[in-house]
């Protein structure tokens, strides 16, 4: 189950999305993003989720915002188990 924060990957590649600033460009598949919010879609009378998922660089920006069906993602739990093992670390952004 996927919830708010999760650390989540795409399972195919995004053919032609808008990323922050307007421009058209692919996501591939792997590409590691976070859910920021859970949708409950309805859709005539069956609800199914959908997940706002931002999509960062290394340094942090967001490359897109985009909103997902859970065919399209799936948890990463080799993601979770780098911060847990502090393998993964946060650089530090120069003012």
């Amino acid at each position: 189950m996927i919830r708010d924060l999760d650390t989540v990957s795409l399972k195919k590649e995004l053919v032609k999305v808008r990323d922050s600033q307007g421009k058209m460009i692919n996501l591939p598949a792997g590409s590691i993003g976070t859910v920021v919010m859970i949708y409950d879609e309805r859709v005539g009378c069956k609800s199914r989720p959908a997940y706002e998922v931002d999509f960062c660089d290394s340094t942090g920006d967001t490359i897109a915002l985009l909103t997902l069906a859970p065919k399209d993602i799936k948890l990463d739990r080799s993601f979770k188990t780098m911060k847990k093992s502090g393998k993964f670390r946060h650089k530090k952004r120069s003012s």
